[in-house]
């Protein structure tokens, strides 16, 4: 049985997202904090969450300091899928504060597909999302 991912992203970073997902894991996809806040107190048994740095309008921070108070058991994963004219992201800062705040990662697909193409950076955006996801307790374990 597949298990439950919410992904908060923007609509084009899904097609990526779902590459990397959809083969083992049931996909919930969320675009606003509203929508994301609301999924999860309806789906108590999501194993994941997987957001996107520019979720709705960069409220990436917002859905993980929410998800963190109330879904502490689950991983969440925060991605840079895309790139953004005129934003210049400082990925390191981004994974710090990232993981300071709760996050068990931070992917820069960006940067992997800039070292190694997007067939590779998706490839291994796959393997990291899995082992995050096996490594999640089942719900009521």
């Amino acid at each position: 049985m597949k298990r439950r991912v919410l992904v908060a992203c923007p609509p084009f970073a899904l097609a990526t997202l779902e590459r990397a997902l959809a083969p083992y894991a049931d996909l919930i996809f969320v675009n606003t904090l509203a929508t994301a806040r609301a999924q999860l107190s309806l789906h108590p048994d999501v194993a994941m969450v997987v957001c996107g740095v520019h979720f709705d309008e960069s409220r990436m921070f917002d859905l993980l300091q929410y998800a963190s108070q109330e879904k502490p058991g689950i991983p969440f994963v925060c991605v840079r899928v895309l790139e953004r004219e005129g934003a210049r992201m400082n990925a390191a800062l981004i994974a710090t504060s990232a993981k300071a705040l709760g996050a068990v990662d931070y992917v820069d697909v960006v940067g992997m597909v800039r070292e190694s193409g997007r067939d590779v950076a998706e490839a291994r955006l796959a393997v990291l999302l899995q082992e995050h996801l096996n490594n999640s307790q089942r719900p009521g374990a």
